[in-house]
């Protein structure tokens, strides 16, 4: 962590949402990555054949269709999805919908297509939805994203790739992570790490099999993260 940030030695967290800023500015991403909710969401597998949605995926609305596309990008396909009748996209649902009540969720995908406010991403938990901005049709890839707070009631939680109107676009690389608190970082290389409460701490060690280890800057107390125990707990 020194050598991406140098200079930089403590992790002010008292469990609040700047905590969380202030951690994933101390850590580079080639330590720790958002884990992504979706699966397949680099479009790569295509289970049903190369005239269907990708693997994960289910399409939706009355006269859509979704192809592979080799015009991605990044890896080697992205999907299609061009409007029937009705508000075509194709979604992935998560079966672990009832962990994320009253979360805070971010989604993003790359997004092509040359036709203006038809392609948006939509995050859906049943009670609720929130949608990006559209595409702004220029025929070249633009990043959309979207930040949705789940309802405590949620019925479902679905990722949703939408084309609403004539023509199609193309979809890459889409994501949804937990963005509420730091339990939405899995590590690349070392273990997972989570806010420490009412504390300074300087971030000591983070290895692949065991805790992360950090030590408190006023009282000196070491602390331990285990995954399992999904919890900061003291040490001597």
């Amino acid at each position: 962590m020194g050598d991406n940030y140098p200079g930089v030695s403590y992790v002010p967290a008292n469990n609040d949402p700047d905590d969380v800023t202030d951690i994933r500015a101390l850590i580079s991403q080639a330590n720790f990555v958002q884990d992504n909710l979706v699966r397949n969401g680099n479009m790569e597998y295509w289970s049903a054949g190369a005239a269907a949605a990708p693997t994960g995926w289910t399409l939706t609305g009355t006269g859509a269709a979704a192809a592979r596309s080799a015009d991605e990008k990044r890896g080697d396909y992205a999907a299609q999805v061009t409007y029937g009748s009705a508000d075509s996209y194709i979604y992935q649902a998560n079966a672990d919908f009832p962990d994320f009540a009253s979360r805070r969720l971010l989604a993003w995908a790359w997004v092509k297509t040359s036709t203006a406010s038809i392609a948006k991403l939509t995050i859906n938990d049943g009670v609720g939805s929130t949608s990006s901005s559209y595409h702004t049709g220029g025929g070249t890839y633009e990043l959309l994203a979207v930040e949705h707070v789940c309802d405590a009631s949620l019925t479902k939680l679905w990722l949703e790739l939408h084309v609403i109107a004539a023509g199609n676009a193309i979809f890459d690389l889409a994501t949804l992570v937990d963005f509420h608190d730091a339990r939405g970082l899995v590590a690349s290389r070392q273990d997972s790490l989570r806010v420490i409460e009412d504390t300074e701490a300087v971030i000591l060690a983070m290895t692949p099999s065991g805790p992360a280890t950090a030590r408190a800057t006023d009282t000196g107390q070491k602390f331990e993260y285990w995954p399992a125990a999904a919890a900061w707990e003291a040490r001597p």
